[in-house]
């Protein structure tokens, strides 16, 4: 189970949400640029939609970066907590050796 953790924890850090934004990102102009102009829509009503369509990817993305964050944000306080139980640990075993060096 650690071991996995580890495997995700990249996608919490900064470089990793970074990538993430710019891979939705990229795909989202792509492909919804492509299904736009697949559409046929008039100059007028394509301008309309390219507006929604920024709107909405907008929206999309600061939730995305939010939840992402959020994930993150309690992989770090798990992480913490795990630390302050060791240390604990640590500071029982220490003061109560009979013989410390």
């Amino acid at each position: 189970m650690r071991r996995q953790r580890k495997k995700w924890r990249f996608w919490f850090d900064p470089a990793g949400i970074a990538l993430i934004y710019w891979s939705v990102g990229l795909l989202w102009i792509l492909l919804s640029d492509h299904l736009l102009m697949q559409a046929g829509v008039d100059p007028v009503t394509l301008t309309r939609w390219q507006m929604a369509k920024g709107l909405l990817f907008v929206t999309l993305s600061a939730l995305l970066l939010y939840g992402l964050m959020q994930m993150g944000r309690r992989l770090l306080r798990e992480q913490t907590e795990r630390l302050k139980k060791s240390e604990a640990n640590y500071r029982l075993l220490f003061e109560y050796n009979p013989r410390p060096m």
